[in-house]
């Protein structure tokens, strides 16, 4: 029973990691586009619309 706690353990600590490294490439690609030239995101209606779901304009 051991055996199987600690294989089942070692396996979600992997797939943890994994999670980890892809939010990690998931900010850095959002952190990209928000400071991307041009890109409305960044800017403060952005901003605003982003604290305040309710604010941004429907489509």
């Amino acid at each position: 029973m051991a055996g199987l706690i600690d294989s089942t353990l070692d396996e979600l600590e992997t797939h943890l990691r994994e999670l980890k490294r892809e939010v990690s490439r998931l900010e850095a690609f959002r952190r990209q586009l928000e400071f991307r030239p041009g890109h409305e995101a960044g800017t403060a209606e952005h901003e605003r619309a982003r604290s305040d779901p309710s604010a941004s304009p429907s489509p």
